[in-house]
């Protein structure tokens, strides 16, 4: 889970919709006026690089299809003013809880669908705002440019790094995001593994036999600028992953792209 900038107004059809239909609900403005709902959603997923805003996973599926929803992280149900509130919109993924085809496992619940659901699925009604505030997820957008507040382990779990001191980030509140939105789930830790593994991988095949200490940092200099130049309009999925595995050596590259994690706003 990275930084994920808020469009910062309305996308302009949906400024029009909401002054024409002042009484319109949620469903009215998905099922009556896709177009609307389809160009919010279009802007959404732009601001956040194709990526889930939430586990990172990127919202269409391999064969094109989208696969995402319009997230209200507070409930629009207990909180109906924040409906049509952009600053309570997010593009999300499906959570799990569609079938997909078998090479896309990461995308679906075990089983398929199944009780193993993330991101939006599994938040359901719960209102974060109600939580205490020393147990309160924090959203994408508290955290900072210059560095990732998550790390991932070999087995793809994520977890809270130790914070740094300008952050004013609460440990303890950032597992409190992992576990509200269960994105430590059997299906998201095995794909996330998965890529550590595979940048491994790639990272032995640039090595010599014999290789010391200076082979592998000239190896992980050179893969991470090669991962780098995948930072561009749409994102890698599960980015986070790879910053973990690269480190400083990643971020310093990144530190030059001021808009390399967040898209344009809304037109």
């Amino acid at each position: 889970m990275k930084r994920s900038l808020l469009l910062s107004r309305s996308p302009s059809k949906f400024a029009d919709f909401i002054a024409e239909n002042s009484d319109a609900r949620w469903n009215n403005l998905r099922n009556d006026h896709r177009d609307v709902y389809d160009d919010l959603s279009a802007q959404l997923i732009g601001r956040q690089k194709g990526l889930c805003a939430f586990c990172e996973i990127d919202l269409k599926t391999e064969s094109g299809i989208v696969a995402r929803e319009i997230e209200h992280w507070r409930p629009k149900r207990t909180n109906p003013n924040l409906t049509f509130d952009v600053g309570n919109l997010r593009a999300a993924c499906r959570g799990g809880s569609d079938r997909h085809p078998a090479s896309e496992q990461y995308r679906c619940g075990d089983p398929q669908p199944g009780p193993n659901q993330s991101c939006g699925s599994f938040k359901g009604d719960k209102d974060p705002d109600l939580i205490s505030i020393e147990k309160r997820p924090y959203t994408p957008d508290n955290f900072p440019f210059s560095h990732s507040v998550f790390g991932v382990d070999d087995d793809g779990l994520i977890y809270p790094l130790q914070r740094h001191a300008d952050d004013n980030l609460d440990n303890k509140r950032l597992q409190a995001t992992i576990d509200f939105l269960n994105l430590n789930s059997t299906r998201l830790k095995r794909k996330r593994a998965e890529i550590k593994a595979m940048i491994n991988s790639e990272i032995e095949s640039l090595l010599p036999n014999d290789s010391t200490e200076s082979d592998f940092e000239s190896a992980m200099d050179s893969l991470a600028a090669q991962y780098s130049d995948l930072f561009t309009e749409e994102l890698p999925i599960f980015v986070t992953t790879i910053r973990s595995y690269f480190g400083d050596v990643l971020e310093k590259i990144l530190l030059s792209r001021i808009s390399w994690d967040v898209g344009p706003d809304a037109s």
